[in-house]
């Protein structure tokens, strides 16, 4: 990781550097191709470590969209533990909180 680590950021000074588009363009291709690597040697140590669980690795890549919204609704949730707590944050009552929840999808 960490050679792959060096290339990319080689190839980020080079960017930085400015110069002719069709190096620049060429040194976006060899970042991507990188991070494409990083990706699969992650990928690798995951599946050698069971108790490490990514839901991008293991989630079909169609269902990667309702897993993100659905984790994004637990992150508010377990923001605003009650609607009480909300309410208060808000300043509002508990019914105007429970609206303001709704809008939310949540």
């Amino acid at each position: 990781m960490d050679r792959l680590y060096e290339k990319a950021m080689n190839s980020f000074k080079i960017i930085a550097g400015g110069g002719f588009s069709s190096t620049l363009a060429n040194e976006e291709k060899k970042i991507i191709d990188v991070f494409t690597e990083m990706g699969h040697v992650m990928k690798n140590i995951c599946t050698d470590v069971p108790s490490l669980k990514v839901y991008s690795f293991e989630t079909e890549r169609q269902s990667h969209a309702e897993a993100s919204r659905v984790i994004a609704k637990l992150r508010d949730m377990i923001r605003f533990k009650s609607v009480e707590q909300l309410a208060a944050q808000l300043g509002q009552d508990r019914n105007a909180a429970l609206a303001a929840l709704e809008k939310t999808g949540l």
